[in-house]
């Protein structure tokens, strides 16, 4: 099991965003704790000319959380639904899930065990996981249940002490992955979304670029959405096409344990927290 110094959600899709089209020059936002930065750049012979967002937590501050939507048949079909009456939030879809939207692998949220472990097959071989000393991605053979506080099972694992992994699948798709990296010897939650359809193994390879250690990959597809919104503007915004029944959700330290009624009454739960 390794501790990590911070994380990394990647995504690859083949839709635009939906607000962010006429976006065609780099540019890079600096708020309290998160960095931004929207659309292409170019990092060594890698090119990250596609439309894309980086946004980057400092752990210091911020904490991702599990959140299960309990209105499976009514809740709404997107974050935007979902969160439309918060302000300030970080959203995006986490594991796999079957027909009936139920999570396939591992599920805990605020330390309660909401789905089993899954151990068949080769696919969810990994689990993103919250202790209190700290955020990791382990093999689900390495998964210790006792302390964790948040996790999710996907998979498969594209990168391990920053090495890549044997992935056979060349097959170009939407794409969406977790990372754990250390960025100028400070510990950061960062998300990178990444806008055209691309393989399990590029993906890996742009996610060892951006100085990742440890990498997961989670459900993309039409379950690939994300949202984040700062000072009531919406920086990134992508709307998938299926109802979403788990969510991960980046706060500020200082906000947990307060409930958001902006998020807890559309996903039918006051204990939302």
């Amino acid at each position: 099991m390794r501790s990590v110094a911070s994380i990394v959600i990647a995504v690859a899709i083949t839709t635009s965003f939906s607000s962010c089209d006429n976006f065609s020059q780099p540019r890079e936002s600096i708020f309290a704790g998160i960095r931004f930065v929207q659309t292409g750049f170019q990092l060594g012979s890698l090119s990250f000319s596609e439309r894309s967002s980086l946004v980057s937590f400092s752990l210091n501050s911020y904490q991702f959380e599990v959140l299960v939507n309990q209105r499976k048949d009514s809740a709404p079909n997107s974050l935007k639904g979902i969160a439309k009456k918060a302000q300030d939030f970080f959203l995006v879809n986490a594991n796999f899930f079957d027909e009936k939207q139920e999570a396939l692998g591992l599920v805990i949220s605020r330390g309660s065990l909401v789905n089993d472990i899954h151990h068949g097959g080769d696919l969810l071989n990994g689990v993103l996981v919250l202790y209190s000393d700290g955020t990791k991605i382990v093999n689900r053979s390495e998964f210790v249940m006792a302390g964790a506080i948040e996790a999710v099972q996907s998979g498969p694992i594209l990168l391990q002490n920053g090495r890549l992994t044997q992935l056979d699948s060349k097959r170009q798709s939407v794409r969406m992955a977790v990372c754990l990296q250390l960025v100028d010897d400070t510990s950061h939650l960062a998300f990178f979304l990444h806008v055209t359809p691309i393989s399990l193994s590029d993906l890996a390879k742009k996610l060892l670029a951006l100085k990742c250690v440890d990498a997961l990959n989670l459900d993309g597809g039409g379950s690939a959405q994300m949202l984040f919104r700062s000072g009531g503007d919406e920086l990134v915004d992508f709307q998938g096409v299926v109802k979403v029944p788990i969510l991960i959700r980046v706060r500020q330290i200082s906000s947990l344990g307060t409930e958001d009624k902006g998020i807890s009454e559309e996903m039918g739960s006051k204990k939302i927290q």
